[in-house]
């Protein structure tokens, strides 16, 4: 009677074991790495320089993101802080290239997030695309 309670609790023990392993290797969609991109996210974009402030205003609030701006060492430069509920804190910067390209580049977590980062230059390139050359233009919710 002993050996069959101590075989079957082995077995229990193993499958338990077996069963958080399975579980632990399985990455969260969210936390997921994208091995084709390393942190921060970086991306060139045609746009305004003048547009920054109303991009930023526009987009991180959608991503649930608040940003503080940093003084920057050049007129061609914008850097902010970024803070998130859940995500960690994280940078933005913005490098005019000329008087028509922009650099935007996010890091998001201590470690990078990769998959937030690109969301959030993406919408933030979008946001240029769209406001290019105009005034104003109708605030669209990104696609997640």
């Amino acid at each position: 009677m002993h050996a069959i309670l101590s075989i079957t609790l082995r077995r229990i023990t193993l499958f338990g074991c077996l069963l958080a392993l399975a579980a632990c290797a399985q990455p969260r969609r969210d936390t997921a790495h994208n091995p084709a991109h390393t942190s921060p996210a970086r991306i060139t974009v045609a746009g305004d320089w003048d547009d920054v402030d109303a991009v930023v205003a526009g987009i991180l609030p959608l991503y649930e993101l608040v940003e503080t701006r940093l003084p920057s060492p050049s007129p061609d430069l914008h850097r902010f802080r970024l803070d998130t509920l859940d995500r960690g804190p994280g940078t933005l910067s913005f490098k005019r290239l000329n008087d028509s390209e922009i650099e935007i580049a996010c890091s998001i977590g201590r470690f990078g997030r990769s998959n937030d980062e690109l969301r959030v230059v993406n919408a933030l390139a979008e946001r240029f695309t769209q406001l290019r050359g105009d005034v104003a233009a109708p605030l669209r919710r990104p696609r997640p």
